[in-house]
């Protein structure tokens, strides 16, 4: 029996370039591997991305700090009862989609058992053809010519079908888009907050802790750069109803950097991708003993600098001397 292609999970063949997935595995291998076995879960059970907390803990072995690391990460949302795969659906099939699928196929089968039958009956109608023009010899060439033509009317009647083929796309992970982070150390006495918490779509969890959460997010970006993040991510909410029970508290979307999936960013500005990354930026820098979690972390300052008008390489090389000054400073006053 010919496989049913619909019970295969797809993962992008460049997830090893992914530089989310790839930090996170660095830091979590057994997590990043429960994400994967989620995955297949999902589509195996036509779940369409949901899995039973139940079946988390137990079919795929997963542990509190596995599930937590993957929640905190935004890998997977919680819900009722158990946990929802972020963005399934925008990569794999649908539970419906599938059945469609399986129908396709099944017609397509039956087609070609219709047709294996047809060509036998072809073969035998040939052969009999073949008898035929053998006695007809000796008619009249009128009546060979429909006997010609009625042979020929057979043959075409069993013509090839073509096979059905669905496009399954590939599961790409969710991922940032590179941040425009930009590092200001003098913020006003007024950082913001306030404001930013009555403007984000969802008023649960703490506030006190909300609070120190965002003056610590403000190490890596200003306060008016992290509330326009706010603003865009309210508004996407306000505009997407749907999405809005999937809304995390304010904490947790920065603890997890969400906020940068949400920064402005100049449309008209070519950014490297990870593949020119990982040759020249990352391997100078892990030669160099700078470990992997660093190197992934400074890509987001080579994209700022190529948006406020560097090239590609002068950006890396500019971060990259940055960087090495730092370890050597850093190095001689522990010595």
């Amino acid at each position: 029996m010919a496989q049913d292609m619909t019970t295969f999970a797809k993962l992008s063949a460049k997830l090893y370039l992914n530089v989310k997935v790839r930090s996170f595995a660095a830091e979590h291998a057994q997590a990043a591997f429960l994400w994967v076995l989620a995955i297949t879960y999902a589509v195996d059970r036509k779940s369409d991305g949901y899995v039973e907390d139940f079946a988390m803990r137990t079919f795929l072995g997963g542990t509190d700090d596995d599930i937590t690391a993957l929640q905190e990460a935004g890998f997977i949302d919680p819900v009722d009862g158990g946990w929802m795969i972020h963005d399934f659906l925008k990569s794999q099939i649908s539970s419906g989609e599938q059945d469609d699928l399986r129908a396709k196929r099944a017609a397509a089968g039956r087609k070609g058992g219709r047709k294996s039958g047809e060509s036998r009956a072809t073969q035998a109608n040939t052969k009999q053809n073949e008898a035929e023009t053998l006695t007809n010899e000796a008619k009249p060439k009128q009546e060979r010519s429909k006997t010609e033509a009625s042979a020929q009317a057979n043959t075409k009647q069993n013509e090839a079908e073509t096979d059905i083929e669905t496009d399954i796309p590939p599961y790409s992970p969710p991922t940032g888009t590179g941040s425009d982070d930009s590092h200001n150390p003098d913020d006003p006495a007024d950082d913001g907050f306030d404001a930013a918490w009555d403007a984000y779509p969802k008023h649960t969890g703490s506030k006190t802790k909300t609070r120190r959460v965002w003056q610590r997010t403000l190490a890596d970006t200003d306060a008016g750069r992290l509330r326009a993040s706010v603003d865009a991510y309210a508004a996407h909410t306000a505009a997407n109803r749907d999405d809005a029970r999937w809304t995390p508290t304010m904490a947790n979307w920065l603890e997890r950097g969400q906020w940068r999936d949400w920064q402005p960013k100049p449309k008209d500005v070519a950014l490297p991708s990870d593949y020119w990354f990982a040759n020249h930026f990352d391997a100078r820098l892990l030669d160099a003993g700078i470990d992997y979690l660093t190197v992934m972390r400074l890509h987001p300052d080579v994209n700022q600098r190529i948006r406020d008008g560097d090239d590609w390489q002068t950006a890396a090389d500019t971060v990259i001397g940055q960087t090495l000054n730092n370890a050597i400073q850093t190095r001689e006053e522990h010595a």
